[in-house]
């Protein structure tokens, strides 16, 4: 970014930090970027960086920034992670970045086909998912938070993201287990923090989830006990099952979308495939398992 001198930069304003990087995408989507002396802007900043943006990116190899914004040497401070996951570690660069070097703007930047996405979400539906990798992974972005700090975004999310994405034939299903004084359980892989105010929303009173830990006060982002996953959700249930006083699942319906539940579905009397994956379709098929497609 060589046109823009260190004065400059210090004039510069988050909205036109943001312009220049739209600029900088559109010459790199039409191909014209351009040239830059990468010895000239060594020299220039072997003692000094001062970068105008800082971007939270994938670690994907064909998702480089500088090549993206089409931005030099020094202009972009750049933490990259695989699924560009805001970690503990990874947000302290970005304000680090901010404080003590005048980044300008924060850029959170996503992209499609991301090889680390998908790779977990293909072990997810294949069933062949490292359940303690898995949730170390899901949880990263709670360590070193407390409750309280989760307060509003989980409130937002919930809002934003959970509610539309209720299903009104999921609720009427939910409604016509109530009027039938059924007993409830939402077993969810989920962690608990996320799961127990959804689980509010939709009327659960009971729930089984992948617990968090917490030590004094605050997440440390790992499970404590076994996460509620395959085998584990299983275990949970049964657990639950007996502090309640309920003796088997002979006469239990349960509703699943996975072929990670296959251990709980064996087990109970009635099992129900809803929307499922490919894996659970062809097996309740196979079993004669009451399949729903919910619109």
């Amino acid at each position: 970014m060589n046109k823009y001198s260190s004065y400059d930069r210090d004039l510069m304003s988050p909205k036109d930090a943001l312009q220049v990087l739209v600029e900088g995408n559109t010459r790199f989507v039409n191909n014209d970027k351009r040239q830059y002396d990468v010895l000239i802007t060594r020299n220039e900043t072997k003692d000094k960086q001062q970068p105008f943006a800082s971007i939270l990116g994938c670690s994907d190899s064909r998702a480089s920034v500088e090549f993206i914004f089409d931005q030099n040497l020094g202009d972009l401070f750049s933490v990259r992670l695989a699924g560009n996951i805001a970690s503990k570690e990874a947000v302290g660069s970005l304000e680090f970045s901010t404080k003590h070097l005048g980044s300008k703007i924060i850029v959170v930047m996503g992209h499609t086909n991301c090889g680390a996405i998908k790779a977990a979400c293909d072990q997810y539906y294949e069933g062949n998912l490292d359940y303690d990798e898995w949730a170390e992974f899901a949880l990263s972005t709670m360590k070193g938070k407390t409750p309280f700090d989760l307060e509003e975004p989980l409130s937002k999310f919930l809002s934003t993201v959970i509610e539309p994405m209720i299903n009104i034939y999921a609720l009427r299903l939910l409604h016509n287990h109530h009027h039938d004084n059924d007993i409830m359980l939402l077993a969810s892989a989920t962690n608990s923090v996320l799961v127990e105010p959804i689980a509010r929303r939709l009327g659960f009173e009971n729930i089984v989830a992948t617990e968090v830990e917490i030590i004094d006060g605050v997440y440390t982002g790992k499970v404590y006990g076994r996460p509620a996953l395959g085998q584990g959700k299983l275990t949970k249930v049964e657990e639950w099952a007996a502090q309640n006083n309920i003796k088997d699942f002979k006469d239990a319906i349960f509703y699943s979308d996975s072929i990670n539940d296959l251990p709980l579905l064996s087990e109970v009397g009635v099992p129900i495939a809803v929307n499922p994956d490919d894996q659970l379709r062809n097996l309740s098929i196979k079993n004669n398992w009451e399949v729903i497609d919910l619109p």
